[in-house]
């Protein structure tokens, strides 16, 4: 019995192992992801993309807002 629950303690410290990475790989990939799109501050937008329902409208301003890059692009190609 002792072994059993040693063994249900050594998967729970795994089981919160994995959601803590989880979190952390989900925000470094949310930060490229707007670092790429050129919005500043980056990090901030990566970090309220973990919390849940808040992610959600984060990600529709993402979708919707006019992305720094664009905006840039569009000056080069007016500068032509």
């Amino acid at each position: 019995m002792e072994e059993f629950l040693n063994l249900l303690v050594g998967l729970e410290a795994l089981g919160i192992l994995a959601i803590f990475t989880s979190i952390l790989l989900l925000f470094v990939f949310w930060w490229l992801i707007f670092k790429k799109a050129g919005f500043t501050h980056s990090w901030i937008f990566g970090f309220l993309m973990v919390f849940p329902l808040l992610n959600i409208i984060m990600f529709l301003i993402f979708v919707f807002s006019d992305w720094p890059i664009e905006e840039e692009c569009e000056k080069l190609r007016r500068g032509r």
